[in-house]
């Protein structure tokens, strides 16, 4: 997992905010996702981070579409140092890994639980 982050922790500084893009509601997804794309201040104060779910079941769904599209909006309008994925494998130990760390630095975590 810490390979995946080092791009978004080369801002230390900046808060992070974390997507369980398996569980979270689609709206929460949409609405995080789109502002952070969108507005450039909220983009100033903290990095993205994507938990991205490596089941069948995730890649037939809306969300994975979404997904793939923010991370082709970071690439193209140069935010890629600010928006970071995690593929997903082991979902008890890399999501409870990744909240702690979000939590531990005061960021956000999305999730349903």
């Amino acid at each position: 997992m810490r390979r995946r982050l080092f791009r978004t922790l080369d801002l230390p500084d900046k808060k992070l905010i974390a997507i369980d893009c398996g569980s979270v509601a689609i709206s929460e997804l949409y609405s995080t996702t789109e502002r952070f794309l969108r507005d450039a201040e909220f983009r100033d104060t903290c990095n993205l981070v994507l938990a991205i779910p490596t089941d069948a079941a995730f890649a037939d769904s809306p969300a994975f579409d979404h997904v793939q599209s923010v991370k082709q909006a970071a690439f193209e309008n140069g935010f890629e140092g600010k928006v970071s994925w995690l593929l997903i494998h082991e979902p008890l130990v890399e999501l409870a890994a990744l909240k702690n760390l979000v939590t531990r630095q005061g960021g956000k975590w999305c999730a349903s639980v």
